[in-house]
């Protein structure tokens, strides 16, 4: 059932539907677009295993983007790149946050030391269709999405929290946000697909990711 905030819709083919309103396009994917997006988010989901397990004290976040563009790069046989390159003119594979910065931080050579929290946002490219998720390593309010979550729809989640001000500010690069009052802050994503039985986390992290696979709500 689709909500009364929607404009209009069109057919995108092989049974795909857009739905469109003034703020928001959700897409509803037929099968092979859903084993697609399964695809992507595996791959995306490998990418940041790798440069997770990547993260320790002395190494720059220039390096984890390295780490990031190359593990892209050789996903699948060469057939993936790294969405945020080039992306509004955003100049690295990955975005890389580190303690105050809320999300979009662009890697450099900041030498990461024992304390600091980062979080990996890694978003990858493969067959036509992007798979993005992001874990930070060591309030939400004011959802702008309308309308009902309809079998087949693919989105992002992805909650943000802050030790103290949800206030923020962007650097003169535009991209990074970081928090007013400098305190940390950390940021989780997982892609999801609504299915006729609830949802699937594509996402999720594997057996062999860092710390291990977390175990989610299963529709009864």
């Amino acid at each position: 059932m689709t909500s009364k905030f929607v404009a209009k819709r069109r057919c995108l083919g092989d049974g795909a539907q857009s739905f469109y309103d003034r703020r928001a396009k959700f897409t509803v994917l037929d099968k092979a677009g859903q084993d697609a997006m399964r695809k992507v988010c595996r791959l995306a989901r490998e990418v940041l295993d790798i440069a997770a397990a990547a993260i320790k004290p002395g190494v720059t976040t220039d390096y984890i983007d390295e780490i990031v563009h190359k593990a892209c790069a050789n996903a699948e046989e060469m057939q993936s790149y790294p969405s945020p390159l080039n992306y509004n003119f955003f100049p690295k594979s990955v975005c890389t946050s580190l303690n105050e910065v809320i999300c979009h931080g662009i890697p450099d050579q900041r030498v990461l030391v024992d304390g600091d929290i980062l979080n990996i946002d890694v978003t990858l490219y493969h067959g036509g269709y992007h798979g993005d998720l992001n874990e930070t390593v060591p309030h939400y309010a004011g959802n702008k999405a309308v309308g009902a979550a309809k079998e087949g729809m693919c989105f992002t989640i992805e909650p943000m929290v802050a030790l103290g001000t949800y206030s923020n500010m962007i650097w003169p690069d535009n991209w990074t946000a970081v928090t007013m009052d400098g305190k940390r802050t950390a940021q989780f994503e997982h892609t999801l697909l609504v299915t006729a039985g609830g949802v699937e986390v594509l996402t999720a992290r594997l057996p062999t990711s860092p710390g291990g696979p977390v175990a989610y709500p299963v529709a009864e």
